[in-house]
């Protein structure tokens, strides 16, 4: 089973889970609607949520947001 965490977009706790970094650190919170690819880099304090992607070899930085800015 997920874990669910609230991203502060109204849409309240969505089933989510801590993103792991390429070295092997905790990273932060992805939905599981959105996608981070494996090589991504996400701080322990981003989130990425909606229906975002983040591919390649991108860094979620501080206490960014990545939205796909997609809500029902």
């Amino acid at each position: 089973m997920n874990d669910m965490h609230d991203f502060g977009d109204g849409r309240g706790p969505v089933p989510a889970k801590r993103h792991v970094n390429p070295d092997g650190s905790m990273g932060g919170w992805v939905a599981d609607a959105a996608h981070v690819d494996r090589g991504v880099h996400v701080d322990p304090a981003a989130l990425v949520y909606g229906e975002a992607r983040v591919c390649g070899e991108a860094q979620v930085c501080g206490e960014e947001e990545v939205s796909s800015g997609v809500h029902e």
